[in-house]
């Protein structure tokens, strides 16, 4: 379960991360730890102390409750496999990714 959790935490750094536009090393810089740690944590190998998640939220402007939220609650497999698709791709083809998607949404909700 806490490896899990870590995962999951992970895939959130890098979702907000991703985007606020930053890198691994943009983020290191703002919260005053390793690119490395950083990438640590985004695999979900590390998770930091609270004062480093704290400093990651800050980094990426959000609160420590902005951070967390949904880290506690399994990824449906329709996102997983959005989540893989994406992954590898550069922030801007993640973006442009997103922008389709959010067009797409609103389309919808136009028809309904």
């Amino acid at each position: 379960m806490v490896k899990e959790l870590s995962r999951q935490l992970g895939l959130r750094v890098r979702l907000l991360r991703d985007q606020n536009g930053m890198t691994q090393e943009d983020l290191a810089v703002k919260a005053g730890i390793t690119w490395h740690f950083v990438s640590s944590i985004e695999r979900g190998i590390k998770t930091g102390t609270l004062e480093t998640l704290a400093a990651i939220a800050t980094a990426l402007d959000v609160t420590l409750s902005e951070l967390f939220l949904d880290v506690d609650r399994p990824l449906p497999r329709e996102l997983k496999r959005v989540t893989t698709a994406l992954a590898g791709r550069s922030p801007e083809a993640q973006r442009a990714i997103l922008r389709l998607v959010e067009d797409a949404l609103h389309l919808a909700a136009l028809e309904t």
